[in-house]
């Protein structure tokens, strides 16, 4: 796991869950969908400093305990209710839509979905109402609520960058070596199989 997969993995989430609404990253908004929509917005809050490492099968892998924020927004409508010979009366219920929300992040379903993957979220804070006044006319109802999210980063190789070997409970191995979109990584990093702490390990067993 890493801060790109978690990314999609917490979106998988929230979209299962809102499954009518649009949900998007916040940073990635181009134009305003249609309401109800969702955005989301992740930060790292923190990693251990100090690494547990393993043997797979020869290879070295290593384990970081990680912390991410999460910020939920929920833009909605709201309840429109009718009424004859009046115009739409509308309800806000972006708060209690949100909080049904957070019920089912603490699902059974859910969990089993966190364990899975080897995370936890916890809501951090209540979910707070963020209504806005748009123009003097119109109000855009909307609740805001953080989580805050523990992971483990998984590094693998000499470099801490190779990923595709195969584990022991028999995982398939990925396609072949490819650089992260920021340019990071090299081939020869990816297909390095041998770790100073594997070296270690065996000079002190001599």
């Amino acid at each position: 796991m890493n801060a790109n997969k978690l990314r999609k993995l917490l979106r998988d989430i929230v979209q299962m869950y809102f499954a009518k609404a649009t949900v998007l990253w916040s940073e990635g908004r181009n134009t305003q969908p249609k309401k109800p929509y969702i955005t989301l917005k992740m930060a790292s809050a923190g990693r251990d400093t100090h690494y547990t490492y393993e043997d797979d099968n020869g290879n070295p892998c290593g384990f970081i305990s990680s912390k991410a924020r999460l910020e939920v927004n929920l833009f909605t409508n709201g309840l429109i209710k009718l009424i004859p010979n009046a115009s739409p009366l509308f309800i806000n219920t972006a708060v209690g839509d949100l909080e049904d929300f957070c019920n089912f992040v603490t699902s059974d379903k859910v969990m089993d979905i966190c364990d899975e993957h080897n995370i936890t979220i916890m809501q951090s804070g209540d979910v707070m109402d963020v209504t806005a006044l748009l123009d003097g006319v119109e109000h855009e109802y909307r609740a805001m609520v953080e989580f805050e999210v523990d992971y483990m980063q998984e590094v693998r190789g000499a470099y801490g960058v190779s990923t595709d070997y195969s584990s022991s409970e028999g995982e398939e191995k990925p396609a072949g070596f490819v650089p992260t979109p920021s340019g990071g990584r090299t081939e020869e990093q990816y297909n390095s199989e041998i770790g100073y702490f594997i070296e270690v390990e065996t000079e002190s067993e001599e």
